[in-house]
């Protein structure tokens, strides 16, 4: 078929297809010619390029069919020739038709009579060149010619293949040929056809050729008068058809008759071997049911009277009787007696006529005791020309017993499946359910009606739909297990993280059919993994703040040491001259010192998030006051400083009963603070803060609930991260953190709940207090300042330089060493009241010399100085000597007061005291 706008193939010239027209007009009228060319022309089917427009593609209509000039598809001849051959009457409505066709043609009227003279094997040769003129579809040669014979071969080109109609056609086109020359009784026929599978069509035409002095007197006939002659050899061609088919109707009636001849001979000789062979099938049929009967797997019967009258092998197998015991047993006697109602049974049905289809169950008993299931079937029979009943029995032992196992284990994987805690279900190729457990109607609040039926899909959150879907395709792609995460909405439409593992569903015929999946809600064991998570990271930050944190605290220490020591030294200096300080100087030293300070606090902050173990003493918090302290402290932060902006913030407070919990209030108070200042900053159009307490179980808790912008799942995840902010440089990013050390540190925990422009609910946890003591605080008094000999190792020269100004300000006797190596070495060889001791120093620490020193002397005080910022450990404080530690960097009171301490805890020491 030719696409729209596209030509046809040039294949087959037109004049073949004129010549046909014209012939159907003329025998049948011009109304058929409107049948013979239906579906062919006027249409977008067959479109031609005109040959007075080169490039205008038009249908093919019946101007162009009529024009030797033009060309027509392969396709087109096809559908052509069976419209011919459906329109034609006649036995071989084509063949005539191409006989005629070339007796009419044209061009060969021109030599008709010259044709008479010439035999007609000169002018069948023309049949290849006047192929080649017309036909490019296949390529026609003679392969074998002699007098009154010739076999054509026609070879098609590839996918050109023709019809029984074309090959008709041709037939008829040959032999018009032969008749143009006068040959008389010319036959053609198809001896290998395309149509049949042949590589090529091979015809072959054998006429009786005329005496040249005959067709001399067919020329000159001719001559003078072609009407007359070609009217004479039309008649003569429908006698000679007529002939012909009077000939192959006898021979195929003569064909017919010996055939049949042959058959009946065939059918007598055969009746014979056929009685024979039946009598053979007789015998051979009796042997193999013998065979059959006696190798069969069931016990078959023959009962008469219900007594047994003959029994096969299996039945002496199974029960262990003899041929000759066995025969003449009542059917019932070979039944355990609580079964022999069965027989009872199956002799009623007997009796009442009723068909005796059905299957009797029952136990059968053989010589030895044993005991055998039976399912027995029987039909009626006769036996030795008396009615009997045929039956057959089945030992099913072994069936029952493995029935028995699949009903138990059915039973225990209904039962698994039905109480296992995880969600179990089965989904068909589109994802819907199929079976759903307990579990799974419990998660999704569904019925199994309700649920059955429905698509996973629905179920879904629409950002996981397409790994889901992709997950469920590999395993109907073939992959046998399939484990992944996604996120349900559950019954209440919370959010769910559930973790699958998924394996296919396969028929009988290996297909997979659906899929068979296990779920399991890990929300928990995922939140409490990021905890870990978050704890990890803690930890590791820890590390490594610890270490800066140590560095800066040396740097610090030296730093407000110094600065301390300047404005004392500047108050001194204008003491003795009877001035006032330089207030410049003094206010610089203000600003060092309070920076000093603050970076102080910062770098105590960055060691505090990181701290998990509790280093203080608690006591018993109540929550109420910390909540009402907390509401106060922030108010200028959510009233005053909000209201300056033209905003408006409410904080209200819903307080439940709660537990006291054990922990150190002025922590608490930090927590709730960084959690309501997050929620102001969390408002910048306004809103509202709710704070409320409760009690769940063992745990008490506090809420901080606001109305502002909320947080996207990926902020909730690193809001807890040290730095973190959304606030840009304005913000330290360790307020939360901070916040979450705390909480862990009190052995709670903090919980997020937020959605993006929906608001947030942090939720602080905390253990009940089972018991609990204040803190007893250390009374502040005067001490009476009394002169020391102090030795100070440490190996940052800016500390001892600190320490030495410091202690000999206050009167006290200093020597210095930096190291511990060489501070061992001074100590063994003067007399000194304390030890101070860098905690951190390469080659030999501050545990090792506080060890060395107490070897020494054990009544003499050692004092560690620290810039890690964190609680010793008291066991090793116990075996290293520590008495009293201070952490850097210090004030000059605290280094002074502690001075006095440790006097004090010498002098207890050496009247033998605690």
């Amino acid at each position: 078929m030719s696409a729209p706008g596209k030509p046809m193939d040039r294949d087959i010239s037109c004049i073949n297809f004129a010549a046909l027209i014209d012939y159907v007009s003329a025998r049948l009228g011009r109304d058929a010619v409107d049948s013979l060319l239906h579906g062919l022309v006027d249409g977008d089917e067959f479109l031609i390029e005109d040959k007075y427009e080169p490039g205008r593609i038009v249908p093919v209509g019946l101007e162009h069919l009529q024009d030797p000039d033009y060309w027509v598809s392969n396709e087109f001849s096809i559908r052509f020739f069976q419209n011919a051959s459906r329109i034609l009457p006649g036995n071989r409505p084509l063949y005539r038709a191409g006989i005629e066709t070339v007796l009419q043609h044209a061009s060969l009227k021109k030599f008709s009579a010259l044709a008479r003279i010439l035999p007609a094997d000169r002018l069948l040769a023309r049949v290849p060149r006047e192929n080649r003129k017309y036909n490019r579809t296949k390529t026609v040669r003679i392969v074998e010619q002699g007098r009154g014979r010739a076999v054509f071969e026609l070879r098609y080109r590839p996918g050109k293949e023709p019809t029984k109609e074309i090959c008709e056609w041709n037939l008829g086109i040959y032999a018009g040929y032969g008749l143009v020359s006068g040959a008389k009784n010319i036959r053609l026929t198809e001896t290998n056809c395309v149509t049949e599978g042949a590589p090529a069509c091979i015809f072959e035409a054998v006429w009786t050729g005329l005496p040249l002095i005959k067709r001399i007197q067919g020329f000159f006939f001719y001559v003078m008068g072609p009407d007359f002659v070609e009217a004479y050899e039309k008649e003569r061609l429908e006698k000679e058809d007529l002939v012909f088919n009077l000939e192959q109707k006898i021979e195929e009636r003569t064909e017919d008759l010996r055939k049949s001849e042959e058959r009946y001979r065939s059918l007598a000789a055969n009746l014979e071997r056929i009685v024979e062979s039946r009598t053979k099938a007789l015998r051979d049929s009796e042997e193999r049911y013998r065979t059959l009967i006696e190798n069969s797997e069931d016990v078959i019967l023959v009962l008469q009277d219900w007594q047994i009258r003959f029994a096969n092998a299996k039945a002496f197998q199974l029960l262990g009787y003899s041929g000759e015991e066995i025969v003449g047993k009542k059917l019932a006697g070979l039944v355990l007696p609580e079964d022999r109602g069965v027989i009872d049974r199956l002799r009623r049905d007997n009796r009442s006529g009723r068909r005796l289809g059905n299957v009797y169950d029952f136990r059968l008993v053989g010589k030895d005791g044993s005991t055998h299931r039976a399912e027995m079937t029987v039909v009626g029979c006769e036996w030795e020309g008396s009615p009997a009943v045929l039956s057959f029995l089945r030992d099913v032992t072994e069936k029952r017993e493995l029935e028995e196992k699949v009903r138990e284990s059915e039973a225990l994987y209904r039962s698994l499946v039905e109480g296992s805690g995880d969600i179990i279900v089965q989904l068909d190729y589109n994802r819907v359910f199929t079976f759903v457990n307990p579990s799974g109607l419990a998660f999704f609040g569904k019925r199994q009606e309700d649920l059955v039926g429905r698509c996973l899909d629905d179920h879904v959150v629409a950002d996981d739909l397409r790994k889901t879907r992709r997950q469920i395709n590999m395993v109907f792609h073939g992959k046998n297990l399939v484990s992944f995460e996604n996120r349900l909405l559950n019954a209440k439409g919370e959010i769910r993280h559930v973790s699958w593992t998924m394996n296919s569903v396969r028929g009988a015929d290996g297909q997979v059919t659906g899929v068979q999946a296990v779920a399991r809600d890990v929300t928990e064991a995922k939140r409490r993994e990021e905890q870990a998570i978050q704890m990890e990271k803690l930890t590791a930050l820890g590390e490594m703040a610890g270490g800066v944190a140590h560095d800066f605290n040396n740097i610090l220490a030296a730093i407000l040491g110094r600065a301390q020591l300047l404005k004392l030294y500047l108050e001194r200096q204008a003491a003795d001259r009877g001035v006032e300080p330089d207030v410049q100087i003094a206010e610089g030293l203000d600003i060092i010192e309070t920076a000093a300070s603050d970076a102080a606090e910062t770098v105590r902050r960055i060691q505090e998030f990181t701290r998990v173990r509790s280093d203080r003493s608690f006591v018993n918090v109540n929550l109420h006051e910390v909540v009402k302290d907390v509401i106060e402290l922030t108010r200028p932060r959510w009233k005053d400083q909000a209201e300056s902006r033209g905003v408006k913030i409410t904080v209200s407070e819903s307080l439940g009963e709660v537990h006291p919990v054990l922990g150190n209030p002025s922590e608490l108070r930090e927590v709730l603070i960084n959690l309501v200042v997050n929620a102001v900053n969390a408002m910048p159009e306004g809103g509202d803060i709710l704070i409320e307490t409760g009690t769940e179980d063992d745990t008490s808790w506090v809420s901080v609930t606001d109305t502002g912008v909320g947080m996207s799942r990926e902020v909730q995840k690193r809001v807890f991260d040290p730095f973190f902010t959304t606030r840009g440089p304005q913000s330290s990013g360790l307020g939360l953190s901070v916040s979450y050390g705390i909480a862990k540190r009190h052995g709670g925990e903090i919980l997020i709940k937020s959605k993006r422009h929906k608001g947030t609910t942090f939720t602080l946890k905390l253990p009940a207090a089972m018991g609990g003591s204040p803190v007893e605080e250390r009374e502040a008094r005067d001490r009476t300042v009394v002169p020391a000999s102090i030795l100070v190792v440490d190996d940052e020269e800016a500390i001892r330089k600190n320490l030495y100004d410091i202690l000999t300000l206050e009167g006290h006797r200093v020597t210095l060493a930096s190291g511990g190596e060489e501070g061992i070495k001074i100590f063994k060889e003067g007399e000194f009241d304390l030890v101070f001791t860098d905690l951190g120093m390469p080659e030999i620490s501050g545990w090792q010399v506080a060890k060395a020193i107490k070897e020494i002397n054990s009544k003499t005080p050692v004092i560690i100085i620290t810039g890690w910022g964190a609680t010793l450990d008291k066991q090793k404080v116990r075996e290293s000597g520590i008495d009293l530690q201070i952490s850097k960097p210090f004030r000059i009171h605290q280094l002074l007061e502690l001075v006095s301490e440790g006097l004090e805890l010498r002098k207890r020491m050496e009247e033998g005291g605690p």
